[in-house]
Formats: structure tokens, sequence, C-alpha cells
């Protein structure tokens, strides 16, 4: 099997695993995919079954068939550039320094707070790992769970009260993993989905995603969605979009490939009240659904070559990817659709990779420390001057840009500083 990259949050899994090879790993007991099962809730309103079904067929274009769009890739061109730097930020989070034991890191925006983690930093796996929710302004804190040792988790964003996490272990590729819900008001925790035993097994032949057998979830609208491998019914290791209604308390299959080393879904977004998807077939140009979730009716963008990652803008009227392809010759082409139009703007060539959107922005994992984002709206590209700082993580959250930066006080990271940077965007 293959791996291709990680997530920002999950980077930190992949630096530290070599270090904590063997150490304590999720032991929970898998339930085998597409099993009915009932939400396991441990605080706040009760629950009722969790059901598993499948939507309705989209409706049909005019010809009968979801429309289909061939999207021509533009050139680079010249964009409005602005320059950001820690001065214009708040004041900002320690991460470490020198012969600390426990670092900070922000993992998630939740309105005009963060969550922010704190683990140990010398053999992690050892230890528990507690999460917090922090105001950059007050510094006010308060305090949200602990994980136990062994375990960490991934998040993704908040939607509402309610923030959706991947429970790992440590080990890569991340083979046992829950879906958890999180209600920040209420206390309430739902286990939405969780890993099947029999699916590594059946992966010889498949490129895993980039979080390994783990999903990489979606939140918005009262909905969370994300990519599970599953056993078919032949017995073979297929690929399925799921989605779940929160209020309904319900996962029903909105996609699915039967046979994952001819095919594959990734990268789910949500945007309005649409749901963005990757799928490629063997052979085939690479495609991005867009499923009306009220309509039922899929556009299908046929941009080709071969994408990483793909968002919806928070209200659903831009697409978002980065395309691999260009990797050889140093760069990751990142284009920028506005969907009524179809107009295409190609508005980086960064090495990083990723499209993390918050609200009308989308930003990339910066590599060699050539960070920013890109303003879909306004059409402005930001560049972040770090002024002889390094960074190995920055990205929008909700409605802020959050980056780290490193400076080395000596030799190895025992004599180096972390410090995060918040910066409110208007």
């Amino acid at each position: 099997m293959k791996v291709r990259y990680f997530s920002p949050g999950l980077a930190l899994v992949a630096l530290i695993a070599a270090a904590n090879a063997g150490c304590g790993d999720d032991d929970s007991s898998p339930r085998p995919a597409g099993e009915t099962q009932e939400a396991t809730s441990t605080a706040g309103a009760g629950h009722t079954p969790l059901v598993t079904s499948t939507l309705p067929p989209p409706l049909a274009s005019p010809t009968g068939q979801p429309r289909r769009h061939t999207v021509a890739l533009p050139e680079l061109g010249t964009l409005p550039t602005e320059v950001v730097q820690s001065s214009s930020a708040l004041p900002s989070l320690q991460g470490w320094a020198s012969d600390d034991e426990i670092g900070a890191s922000p993992v998630a925006a939740f309105g005009d707070r963060f969550v922010i983690q704190r683990m140990y930093l010398k053999r992690p796996a050892e230890h528990p790992v507690s999460y917090e929710l922090w105001d950059p302004t007050s510094k006010q804190t308060q305090p949200l769970w602990t994980v136990p040792a062994g375990k960490l988790n991934e998040f993704s964003a908040a939607d509402g009260a309610w923030l959706i996490t991947v429970e790992t272990g440590y080990s890569l590729p991340l083979p046992k993993w829950s879906l958890v819900l999180h209600n920040l008001d209420s206390g309430e925790v739902r286990t939405v989905a969780t890993s099947d035993d029999r699916i590594p097994s059946l992966a010889q032949n498949v490129q895993l995603g980039p979080a390994g057998f783990a999903p990489l979830p979606a939140i918005g609208g009262g909905r969370t969605a994300w990519v599970e491998f599953y056993v078919t019914t032949s017995g073979h290791l297929g690929k399925r979009l799921q989605i779940y209604d929160i209020g309904r308390n319900q996962i029903e299959t909105i996609d699915s490939v039967e046979d994952a080393s001819q095919g594959d879904l990734e990268s789910p977004s949500m945007g309005g009240q649409d749901l963005a998807w990757l799928r490629r077939e063997r052979a085939e140009p690479a495609l991005i659904q867009v499923r009306g979730l009220s309509t039922g009716l899929i556009d299908s963008y046929e941009i080709g070559g071969d994408p990483y990652s793909a968002s919806l803008s928070e209200d659903g009227s831009f697409l978002v990817w980065d395309d691999t392809q260009y990797a050889q010759r140093g760069t990751r082409a990142k284009y920028a659709l506005l969907r009524a139009s179809g107009a295409v703007t190609r508005y980086s060539e960064s090495k990083g990779w990723g499209t993390y959107v918050g609200g009308k922005r989308v930003s990339w994992t910066p590599w060699e420390n050539d960070a920013g984002f890109y303003d879909m709206v306004e059409g402005v590209l930001y560049r972040l001057d770090l002024q002889g700082a390094k960074t190995v993580y920055a990205t929008v959250m909700g409605s802020w840009y959050v980056w780290q930066e490193t400076r080395d006080t000596g030799q190895g990271r025992e004599q180096s500083e972390a410090t995060y940077y918040f910066l409110k965007l208007q």
C-alpha cells in the first residue's frame, strides 16, 4: 500500500511516529463497516438508533445525466499580493521553548476561540493528551477533555456547537480510528463511525489517502461527511462517501466505488447546501463532484491532472483544488473556480499542498517556508513574511489565519522555540 501525504494536524503524528514505534495504540473494538449501529452518547440529550441508508438518485439534467463541465485550466497570472507579518497578529501562544516538557498547538477554531492541544514532547504516546478552549484576546482557557495514552484526536472544523474529531493511535498508517462528535455547549459526545479490522489485509494494492486509513471529515449545515474503506458483499475492498445528519442521527451513502484499486473517492467538503468530493477512475479524467443536498442534482467538473485535494468555499460559490501533476517541476498548481460563471483562476504555484478553507479564503500546508492564503472573492493573494523564522504550520481557521514560527536557539529541537500567531481576518 502507498500513503500520499498527511494533513497539517496529522503531520505531527508522522513526525513523532518513528520515535513511538511500538508504543500504545487504539485498542477499541472496531465495528464492521456498513453495520447498522447505535450512536454512542456519553453526555447531554438522549439518542436514537443510527440508521444507514442511501440517498435517492440525483435529479436528472435535461440530458438525463448529471451535468458535466470540462474545466479549462489557465496559466499563472499576476494577482494583487499583500504581505502578512506577526506584527499584525494578536499576542501569541507559546508552542514550546527550550527544555519544555509539554507543548501546545492550536488544532481547530471554535468561533473566536481555539481548541488547544497539549501533549508531551518526548515519547508522547506514553502520556495522555489534553484539550482546552483558549481565547487569544483574553488568554482565558476552558478545559475540554483528555484522551488516554496511546491515542490522539485529529480535528476538522466546527458547525454551531458541534466539533468533529477523528480519534486515532500513533501507529501509521492509522488503521484504527473513531469518528467522534463533541457538543461543546452540552458536553454530549457521539461516536458516529469506527474502523473495521478487516480493512488493512485487503489494502495491499490500494493507494491510501492523506490520512492513511483514517478519514478526513467535513462538517457544515448540521451534517458531517467523510470517506471510508468498506468490505463489499463480495469480500472486496471498496470505498464510500458517507454523510451523517446530526439532527436526524442518520448515516446515508452518497457515492461508492466497488474496487478501491480501480477507483477512488477523496477530499469531501461542505459549503452552503452542497457537498463536494474528488472522484477518480482508472484511465478516466479526475472529477470534482458537487451534489445539492436538498435537490440531489450533481455537477461533475472534469479537471484532469492529478488533484491532491478539493474544497468548497463556506457558501458553496467557489471550488478550489491543487494539482500534483506539476510537482516534478517543483510547483503545485492551485486553482479557484467561480461556479456561477465557470471562471477559473490559477492563484498560486507554491510547493505546499492542500486546500484548507475558512469562509472565502483558502490556504495550503507550507513547504520550505512558503506560506500564505488566497481570498477567493477579492482575488488577492496573501504571503506570509516570516522575517527569518521557519514554519511547517500555517492555515486558515474559520475567520482567522494561524501560523507557527520556529527559531533556533542552539542545536536540535531541545534548543529551539515555537510561537503561534493569530490574525483576525475581516
